[in-house]
């Protein structure tokens, strides 16, 4: 193991990769084809739809390769039941009966149907639907272009072309597959630009035909089962997808049905991103650009006689009933889950933005409730329902924070009566997280780091290393800093010093980390008097000094001669590289400087700290710097940093992405996120894949999705026409008229630099005193100052 810890780290891996979510995310590599893939119809079969029958065996017998099918039948009677179940048993598709008779459900078939799916994928379609004979090999490759192994959230949403019943009996004319096949695509190519009626009756960009992991489908919540009969559910549904799977910006008005394929505005709708069919035709549109498309065999609808389309939505009432549940109030998106789950669990968080770190604990078979209210009427009926031991688990996210203050009754009843309770918390690396019994700095795991690393056999060693070398690439970071290169470039008398150079980064005054889990520490007050007194005991040590980036104090009472302040947006692993050492109170820095190999020394309360090896425990700065001077402390060995970084994959973090936000307050600022994904939980030991890797492609206004639908509205555009090019006889007249040689504007500069050096040679100590630049003025301690 030595020889193997000691090649050269990521070297082979790191290419592969373009952020942390794709090294933390990663999995032995699989091929889906076919046979992943079942689909799922649901059909009734009565008198009045016979030509349900013939359909549904050419659904069976048509396609090759061939996938798996599921036909749900929902209440056929007698014959027809009979008749279904004996063409399903003919062609080997499993047939799933529900004794439902009343108005066709095809939200409650499709959950039902689903539940019974053991494949990666279910592929929901319908019996009047067709595809091109190829159609699942041509998706399921696209599956694994798409890594939906890793990128679960993915799916793959069809537009609907539907044949008028001429284009319907032209299909069924031709006997081969081929000839269907090229039927379909001439018709495709050729009837685009006609207008509708002959080929076509319409073309939907969106339609209830898509592929969907079988996670992704448990994780969603599945279909709204208040629907009956037609229209709703699909819209409904493909929402709900949309906001868990797509960073895709939602359309002003969501709610609204506005710019169907059979109106009029359908046609004027290109520069109005509003209303939900928008929304789902953006969804669509990278599907159809593979040239993936479902085709609508045209038939019957006798809706006189007792179709189900006499029984509909079409004016979206119960759409209307159940969208306003969580638009525009996107939290209780929570609550929309119409799948039996076993257990149940309330999640507790204040900032309704972060309802994503919960939805995924539904793989984990809880219902979910949520509390994101501090009203005493809604803390009281939590706390009724606590002591009926209604829930099965409680989760906050970090009930150390002030804005938690309220709930904390909370979680002292549901830990008094033995509910389990679970924290949530960022962790100590980029886009991490974790879900334990109690916050860091009160995780006993972390305080036994020194039985762990020394028994933890690394799980993913590739993993750990590619990750290690993404850290100190310096280019992902917890807080908005420059780049790693703009920092280096700062730095160079700092990381040539022959002093002594120590980093410390400082921490807000206000944070769970200084304030909560500190007994037997220096408080975090102490700790700045110490950084203080420490500067004038040293003068041949430099201290580079950082504030927290969020915070505003001001620290230029720690200024001294041999201080650094360092700008709030400087690139701390450029930093550490250019510091010789790292001192921190309990930041998480320090764990970034122990996995960067940097002799790091904390004061306060860690989870990075050990005897041997990470972080070295001291009671003061002043014990540092003692250590440092008689070089009596340990270093973090690459060894220990992969062991430690390898544990923290497999055994602690979860990992997600967002949209940073940054909020101002009047004394400090506010780090949060919008649009949360978790990308990957690791719950109880178990680690599942729940994301879609979506922030590697961020939209954007200069894309082309952008142009084929303006999902980035410009308010108010001017279009300003090109100026025309002067005529040769016109006079090109410039701005401002090129100086001369002769003038004195060309020798200013030269005339500076010169006295510049003259001043460096004749007095370099005070040529460093008086530059305008910070780092120049520190390294006026490298030269003797003259009487």
């Amino acid at each position: 193991m030595h020889n193997e810890f000691n090649t050269v780290i990521g070297t082979t891996l790191d290419s592969q990769y373009n952020s942390i979510l794709d090294i933390v995310t990663a999995k032995p590599e699989e091929t889906f084809t076919v046979s992943d893939i079942t689909v799922c119809v649901a059909i009734r079969l009565t008198e009045i739809n016979p030509w349900v029958l013939p359909r549904l065996e050419f659904l069976l017998t048509h396609y090759s390769p061939t996938p798996c099918f599921l036909i749900v039948d929902f209440g056929s009677q007698g014959e027809f039941k009979d008749s279904i179940e004996n063409l399903c048993k003919i062609n080997n598709a499993q047939y799933l009966y529900i004794d439902d008779t009343n108005i066709f459900s095809l939200s409650t078939a499709r959950n039902i149907g689903a539940s019974y799916i053991k494949t990666k994928f279910i592929f929901f379609t319908d019996v009047d639907c067709v595809f091109e004979s190829n159609f699942f090999k041509k998706i399921s490759s696209l599956t694994n272009s798409l890594s939906l192994s890793i990128a679960t959230r993915r799916c793959i949403f069809l537009p609907v072309y539907h044949l008028t019943e001429k284009a319907t009996n032209c299909f069924f004319d031709f006997s081969q597959r081929q000839k269907k096949d090229e039927y379909l695509e001439r018709i495709s190519f050729e009837s685009i630009s006609e207008g509708y009626g002959n080929n076509f009756m319409f073309i939907a960009p969106y339609s209830n035909v898509y592929l969907i992991t079988k996670e992704f489908f448990e994780l969603s919540g599945g279909y709204c089962n208040i629907f009956r009969g037609h229209g709703s559910e699909d819209f409904e549904y493909l929402i709900r997808l949309g906001i868990f799977s797509s960073n895709i910006p939602l359309p002003a008005s969501l709610n609204k049905d506005w710019y169907g394929p059979l109106k009029e505005s359908f046609w004027q709708s290109q520069l109005d991103y509003s209303g939900f069919r928008k929304y789902v035709e953006a969804l669509t549109i990278p599907s159809e650009l593979q040239g993936l498309k479902t085709f609508h065999l045209f038939h019957e609808s006798p809706s006189k006689e007792g179709y189900w389309t006499a029984h509909n939505d079409w004016k979206r009432q119960n759409f209307n009933k159940i969208i306003d549940n969580y638009y525009p109030n996107m939290e209780n998106i929570i609550l929309q889950d119409y799948i039996e789950r076993p257990k149940k669990a309330l999640c507790i968080f204040s900032d309704k933005k972060q309802w994503g770190y919960f939805v995924p604990l539904r793989l984990y078979g809880y219902k979910l409730d949520i509390l994101c209210s501090n009203s005493d009427n809604d803390i009281h009926n939590i706390l009724n329902k606590i002591e009926q031991n209604y829930y099965d688990r409680i989760f906050i996210f970090n009930p150390y924070m002030k804005s938690h203050a309220k709930f904390r009754g909370i979680i002292e009843l549901s830990r008094r009566l033995g509910v389990r309770t679970t924290v949530i918390e960022r962790g100590g690396l980029p886009n991490s997280l974790y879900y334990a019994d109690e916050v860091v700095y009160g995780d006993h795991d972390y305080h036994n780091i020194d039985n762990i690393l020394s028994t933890y056999i690394p799980k993913t060693l590739a993993k750990s290393k590619a990750l290690i070398n993404r850290i100190c690439s310096g280019c992902e970071f917890l807080e908005n800093q420059e780049s790693y290169e703009v920092t280096h470039s700062k730095l160079v008398l700092l990381r040539n010093s022959k002093c002594p150079t120590i980093f410390i980064p400082l921490q807000l005054e206000d944070d769970m980390a200084v304030t909560k889990f500190t007994d037997g520490y220096p408080s975090y007050n102490e700790f700045i008097e110490q950084i203080r007194e420490s500067i004038f005991a040293n003068p041949d040590i430099i201290f580079a000094i950082k504030r927290h980036p969020l915070s505003k104090n001001n620290i230029s009472n720690l200024m001294a001669e041999n201080v650094v302040l360092v700008d709030d947006n400087t690139n701390i692993h450029a930093l550490m590289d250019s510091c010789k050492f790292t001192i921190v109170y309990n930041s998480g820095v320090g764990m970034l400087s122990c996995i960067q190999q940097k002799p790091t020394f904390n004061i306060g309360n860690t989870y990075y700290s050990a005897s041997t090896t990470l972080s070295n425990r001291v009671s003061s700065v002043e014990e540092a710097i003692i250590k440092i001077k008689s070089k009596q402390y340990h270093c973090t060995t690459i060894e220990d940093a992969i062991i430690f970084t390898d544990w923290l994959i497999n055994e602690k973090y979860s990992w997600f992405s967002a949209n940073d936000i940054i909020r101002d307050f009047s004394d400090r600022k506010s780090h949060g996120y919008d649009n949360i994904m978790v990308e990957l939980i690791n719950l109880d030991g178990t680690i599942i894949n729940t994301g879609s890797i979506r922030n590697s492609y961020p939209p954007s206004p200069r894309s082309y999705l952008n142009h084929r639908i303006t999902i980035f509205p410009v308010k108010n555009e001017k279009v300003v026409g090109k100026k025309p090019l002067p005529k040769v006889s016109e006079k090109v007249v410039a701005k401002e008229p090129l100086p001369k040689v002769s003038e004195k504007v060309v020798a200013k500069e030269p005339l500076k630099k010169s006295r510049l050096f003259n001043k460096l040679k004749k007095d370099p100590y005070r040529f460093c005193a008086d530059s305008k630049y910070i780092l120049i003025r520190m390294a006026r301690i490298l030269f003797t100052k003259k009487s």
